[in-house]
């Protein structure tokens, strides 16, 4: 049975031949187990098997498997993994329980030759570079507390052993590198050529002899995805593709809103070379951003969101579905960082109204709370230490109570000491508010310039003095700079 949101990726045309791979496990006998396979960066139950009283199963099916890599996942849930590239739909391995890798035995499928003769060599060369890194990590402390008399010795033999494994971690790449070369048309190929990064040329130089620092990193990053064949949606069933596209987001692009939205259409572009992996990228950056907890970044979900689900494209989603998602971007878009913040006009404790564009304050924290909410009265002392130390400053607080209580809300003011704010609620439910800001909970702060854009929301008491003290003293720094100026 096939588990998670994404089982609609093995609704394809039925095979005439069906597919069969018949799994030995020597020195097991009548187990259950299981069949799985990578998604993303996640894997998932594809069938159980049963191993028989010689060890033998059968993992069969009449339909056709997408191809990617599969685990054979034994009840102590350590497993195997084994290549179905959809070329190959018949062939066995053999194997043992205790050592899977050296021990296995392919029949019927060069595939999976190819990729456990350069498996079992890699994770051979993996150990002894592991033991290697582990003695020279322990070396390089005893060299560094030792005098400079006692040093000289063992710092040969930490050179020693620094190119051996230089040349062990050169070995393995020029392995893969052989697998590709050798076995061009093979699954494993396309999957060593979509792990590789680039390699990076010499920096050039200008006619005065100056080097681009830049460079290396921008060719790295212009060059990131040259390994991946995005038309073959098999590389979604391994591990490689997540893992690229975030590292791509998350350590190549800069976190910033707009630099995340031209870098996410870029890699979405290139997706569009295959149905299945266009969806699944659409799909994984808009969750990305959906829940993110850096401050800003819905702006990145609002525009996926407009880029590809607004106009149509996600093809995956039915009406409700794409109706909600859009919804939601609307509701986000008007509350983004650096946008003018709605406007609210409430009537404050002495039954006046307050409009809070009227504001007249280089800042307005502007707070959504609730006298009964717990969150909120822990958050309030806080908020009035706040606005106590900063009293002196052009800042101003404008309180929305979010309940319609008046008797509750004006007690909790009072016992709190709050009254320097501005106070404000709306008990003949006119303004709109929660849907205006999004108020699902409280408290909610936002905080506003003196054009009532927003500088921070979503943020909690202590964030928000930290961030305020950032403007505060941004700007005095500027008037200083301006009257040294004059």
């Amino acid at each position: 049975m096939v588990i998670g949101i994404f089982a609609s990726a093995f609704a394809k045309a039925t095979h005439s031949d069906g597919y069969q791979v018949t799994i030995k496990i020597i020195g097991m006998a009548d187990t259950t187990c299981h069949i799985a396979y990578h998604y993303g960066n996640k894997q998932y139950y594809k069938d159980t098997v049963r191993l028989d009283a010689n060890g033998v199963t059968h993992f069969e099916g009449k339909g056709e498997l997408p191809g990617g890599i599969y685990l054979f996942v034994f009840p102590d849930k350590s497993y195997f993994e084994f290549i179905y590239s959809g070329d190959e739909t018949h062939f066995s391995l053999e194997t043992g329980r205790t050592d899977p890798v050296t021990q296995m035995k392919i029949t019927g499928s060069p595939e999976n030759e190819v990729f456990y003769g350069n498996l079992e060599y890699v994770n051979r060369s993996q150990n002894v570079l592991g033991s290697i890194n582990q003695w020279l990590t322990a070396n390089q402390k005893l060299a560094d507390s030792l005098g400079v008399d006692y040093r000289t010795g063992l710092k040969d033999s930490l050179d020693l052993m620094t190119e051996k494994a230089t040349t062990l971690s050169k070995n393995i790449q020029e392995s893969r590198m052989k697998v590709i070369e050798e076995h061009p048309n093979s699954f494993y190929a396309k999957v060593i050529n979509a792990m590789r990064d680039p390699e990076i040329p010499e920096t050039p130089v200008d006619e005065n002899g100056v080097a681009d620092s830049t460079f290396p990193y921008r060719y790295f990053k212009q060059h990131y995805f040259d390994g991946v064949d995005f038309s073959d949606d098999r590389i979604l069933r391994t591990p490689v593709y997540h893992n690229k596209v975030m590292h791509y987001m998350n350590k190549l692009t800069v976190t910033h809103p707009d630099s995340l939205c031209a870098a996410a259409n870029y890699i979405i572009g290139k997706a569009k070379a295959n149905k299945e992996v266009f969806k699944y990228t659409v799909i994984i950056l808009l969750n990305k951003y959906a829940n993110s907890k850096i401050m800003g970044l819905d702006a990145v979900y609002v525009c996926l969101v407009e880029n590809y689900y607004a106009t149509g494209q996600a093809y995956w989603a039915d009406s409700v579905q794409v109706f909600r998602i859009v919804d939601r971007a609307k509701t986000l878009k008007p509350l983004l960082i650096n946008k003018k913040a709605p406007n609210l006009i409430m009537m404050d404790i002495h039954k006046k109204w307050r409009e809070l564009y009227k504001i007249d304050a280089a800042y307005t924290v502007l707070i959504f709370w609730d006298p009964d909410c717990g969150h909120c009265k822990k958050a309030m002392p806080k908020l009035k230490r706040l606005s106590d130390r900063v009293l002196d400053e052009d800042v101003e607080f404008y309180g929305v109570c979010t309940e319609v209580e008046m008797d509750k809300w004006k007690k909790f003011i009072e016992e709190k000491g709050l009254q320097d704010w501005i106070h404000v609620a709306d008990p003949m439910h006119q303004t709109n508010f929660r849907s205006k800001y999004d108020i699902s909970s409280t408290p909610k702060i936002f905080l506003l310039d003196k054009d009532k854009k927003i500088k921070a929301k979503g943020i909690g008491a202590e964030q928000l003095g930290d961030i305020l003290d950032r403007y505060l003293q941004r700007d005095k720094e500027k008037k200083e700079k301006e009257q040294e100026s004059d």
